[in-house]
Formats: C-alpha cells, structure tokens, sequence
C-alpha cells in the first residue's frame, strides 16, 4: 500500500516535470538568442511561456496540497488575524507585479519574478485543487477551461477582423471596470453573509465572459506586434539613451505571457467554483 501511494506521487511529479523541463529547452532554443530575447516567432514563444506556466502552476498546486493541510491553515487563522494576513499578502503581490513590470528587460529577474508569481498562484489554487480532486471534478474542468481556451483563439484567428472591432481599448477598460464592480459586489454580500449558490453561479458567469475577452485582448494585442516593430523596440530599448523606446513591442516573453496566464488561471477559477457548486 505504501509502494503504491509513492507511485502514484512519483507519477504525479514526473510528468509534469519532464514536460516543464523539456518546454524550457525548446523556449531557451527559440526564445533567446545571443543571451537576449528574439523577435523571432513572437506569439509561439509566448504561448509556450503560457504553458510552462500551466505546468508549473500544476507542480505548485500538487505540491501545496499535499504539504499544506487545512489543519494547518486553521491553527494559523487561530493564531493570527487572517485579514492582516491576507492585506499583507495583497500588498506583497501588488509590490512583486510592479518590480515585475517594471523590470521587464532584465532577463534573469523577471524570469524569477515569474517563477515567484506562479508558485504564489499555485499555493492560493491549493485548496481548490484538493476540493476538486475530493469531487473528481479536476481533469473534468481543465479540460472545460482547454475546450474555451482553444474554441476562442480559433474564432478570433479565423474572424480577427470582425471581432478585432469590438475588441480594443475602450471596450477592455469597461470590461475590467465591470470585473472590479463584481468584485466589490461579491465581497460585500460575503461579509453581509448574503451571498448564496445562485448568486455565485450569475457573478461567476460574468467573470468567466470577462476573462475570456480579456484574454482576447492581448491576443490580440500580441498578434499585432509585428517582427521589425519588435526588433526596434528590442534595439532601442537596449541602447544607452533607451530614446524611442517601446516597452509594448519589447519580446519580453514573461511579461507578457504573464497576461494570458492570469487569465486562464481565473477562468479556471471560476468554472471550478460552478462545478463543485452543482455538487452542493
């Protein structure tokens, strides 16, 4: 019995692992050249970063769950006051973005930022992961948020100009506008100890169209950044005077993968909370 537990957490780790380690070989050997980022294949790089960053996320959340116990989580809210907690995890985050953002030509920092980044995520998802694993709902939304993911990408490649209308600045700043309301509205009726299933399942919805056309958004937005616009920015911003410097149309792969990530991440979120609602 016990062999086999160890099995199964070896066969838990390996996979991703060896596919974690063989996306970073194929990244490093497209993504970089002369120990600086290409302009080379753009939009593959960057969703390559996006799946390294799924398995990673993968990796943490296993790990977290079966190291963190809600045993665990419990004693420290008895001991300290988890909404000071969680305003200094809060403001933590807000202060590595920043650093993350703004360091978006220094290779070795962002790339650890990210690292960070993901593994914060993975330890946040942890909980979730082991509710959805109790249910045997895991694999059933991955494969939900797979099946949004590529249905998208595919409508917008296929009818970019139709829908590249009505995705653009303007749009996206009411759109993220709504998600922030959505959010006010959510923690008002948690603390009012009003929020209920049905509630859940309409803000999760509008969460989940949010997100996915924010996730269209810098699709967008990374396929239009064309291979000479990226070799000047790549150029000029790496020059002594930085003059004319485009940080939108850097290749700085981390940063902007980071985007598309957080997004998948909430879609996944957010499905996760209607399965597992459903089963109540």
């Amino acid at each position: 019995m016990y062999k086999n537990m160890i099995l199964i957490e070896n066969t838990n780790y390996s996979i991703p692992i060896i596919s974690a380690i063989i996306i970073s070989l194929i990244i490093y050997k497209n993504a970089f050249k002369n120990g600086n980022y290409t302009c080379n294949n753009l939009v593959t790089n960057t969703y390559l970063y996006v799946i390294l960053c799924l398995v990673l996320f993968h990796i943490f959340m296993i790990y977290f769950a079966e190291n963190i116990t809600i045993d665990m989580f419990l004693d420290i809210s008895k001991n300290y006051n988890i909404n000071v907690i969680l305003l200094i995890s809060i403001a933590i985050l807000f202060g590595l973005l920043m650093i993350f953002k703004h360091m978006y030509k220094n290779i070795f920092i962002s790339h650890l930022f990210l690292f960070i980044l993901v593994g914060f995520f993975g330890f946040c998802n942890s909980f979730l992961y082991t509710l959805l694993k109790m249910e045997g709902l895991y694999e059933k939304v991955i494969l939900v948020v797979l099946f949004i993911i590529i249905l998208c990408t595919f409508l917008f490649y296929k009818y970019q100009k139709i829908l590249s209308k009505y995705i653009n600045e303007k749009f996206y700043f009411i759109v993220i506008l709504c998600v922030i309301l959505v959010c006010i509205i959510e923690l008002i009726l948690i603390f009012t100890n009003t929020y209920s299933l049905d509630i859940m399942f309409i803000m999760s919805t509008i969460i989940i169209g949010a997100f996915i056309y924010i996730l269209l958004y810098h699709t967008k937005k990374l396929s239009q950044i064309k291979k000479t616009d990226c070799e000047e920015a790549l150029k000029n911003c790496n020059s002594e005077d930085k003059k004319n410097c485009n940080s939108q149309n850097y290749p700085s792969y981390p940063q902007k993968s980071w985007d598309i990530f957080n997004a998948i991440v909430v879609l996944f979120q957010r499905i996760s909370e209607i399965f597992l609602g459903k089963k109540r």
